[in-house]
């Protein structure tokens, strides 16, 4: 089984890539989602512009090389491109050598599609993405009008199937699995290259959570694919936006009271501080305390799993220990994220 990660193109997101152990690399294809640009200083959305481009294919840059190990796939849909910045994102990719495999909508992506075969040629294989609310009794026809329009051959292309936020409590889960189980079964005809499942159970709104106090939340996405595998006819891969939230609209800069979203087996561990200032609340110190609330945990995985997990160990310990800032820690929680998740894969296989 492979897992396929949907990651923000940040820094955070992209530098936890390479903390990876070798062992785990062939099992992670990561989707990479350009979000929108964050909110201006007075709280209103920025239209996409050359420079947030530029930035974007910077940030890439070094995932998406020719020599990078991982096998890449890029979804721009979230950003709200439009042609000539399409354009100059492709040709800034291709420039240096790039070849991220495409993620179309399955209505929509007709300008992505065109562009990418211009300037960096036919893809050897690509995703469509289907939301829930498209998996109806038409979907297969809906596919096999994508796969035409994008000139795609369905043994090259992978289905991707995105239940999106899952978090609540109170959603009737049941039904949003016997859903996917037929949109599934309904794909089975078209022989396409395979069927991912992805879903986020991470709270959409960790700001009103407390301070200072470790806060579990289910991870509802595992039962949920076992379910759905369960019903389903077809081989099916796992996917999950990591430790991140799914993307909705434009946010915030993501600077704001630190916070560790720390993922258990079974659950998310979510502990956050407070606006940062002096002493004893500069963020190098919230960071300190904040990482003891996750290495004092029995089930913490211990500093030699990952990256992530020796970071925090240090940073737990008493003394000048590097902390890192915001960006540090996607990078610490998505490290530590990725690894659990490629360790849980051969049970999550084995059960059915």
């Amino acid at each position: 089984m492979l897992y396929y990660p949907l990651l923000r193109t940040k820094k955070g997101e992209l530098n936890a890539l390479s903390t990876l152990k070798h062992s785990s690399i062939p099992h992670v294809r990561p989707i990479l989602q350009i979000p929108p640009p964050e909110l201006d200083m007075a709280g209103i959305p920025t239209a996409p512009s050359g420079e947030f481009v530029t930035k974007i294919a910077n940030t890439v840059q070094p995932i998406l090389a020719y020599n990078s190990p991982f096998t890449c796939f890029l979804d721009i849909s979230p950003a709200g491109l439009n042609h000539d910045l399409i354009t100059d994102l492709l040709f800034s990719i291709a420039k240096v050598g790039g070849t991220p495999h495409p993620v179309f909508k399955l209505t929509g992506s007709e300008s992505y599609a065109q562009l990418y075969k211009k300037l960096i040629g036919n893809p050897k294989e690509a995703i469509i993405r289907i939301t829930l609310n498209e998996m109806s009794s038409s979907l297969m026809k809906a596919v096999r009008t994508a796969l035409e329009a994008y000139q795609l051959e369905a043994s090259k292309t992978l289905i991707l199937l995105d239940m999106g936020d899952i978090s609540d409590q109170n959603l009737p889960i049941t039904l949003y699995e016997g859903a996917t189980v037929g949109a599934i079964n309904q794909l089975l005809r078209l022989q396409v290259a395979g069927v991912i499942l992805a879903s986020g159970a991470l709270p959409m709104d960790i700001q009103s959570l407390p301070k200072w106090k470790l806060v579990p939340s289910v991870r509802r996405e595992i039962d949920v694919f076992r379910n759905v595998r369960a019903g389903a006819e077809y081989n099916v891969q796992f996917s999950d936006y990591a430790t991140g939230n799914i993307i909705k609209e434009p946010t915030p800069s993501r600077q704001g009271s630190p916070k560790i979203r720390y993922t258990f087996p079974n659950e998310y561990g979510i502990v956050k501080g407070e606006k940062t200032g002096r002493t004893p609340n500069t963020m190098a110190e919230q960071f300190h305390r904040l990482s003891q609330f996750i290495v004092k945990r029995p089930d913490y995985s211990g500093p030699a799993f990952s990256w992530g997990d020796e970071f925090i160990y240090q940073a737990s310990k008493e003394g000048s220990h590097p902390r890192g800032n915001a960006t540090t820690w996607v990078a610490v929680n998505t490290s530590h994220h990725i690894e659990l998740v490629v360790s849980m894969l051969p049970a999550m296989s084995d059960d059915f």
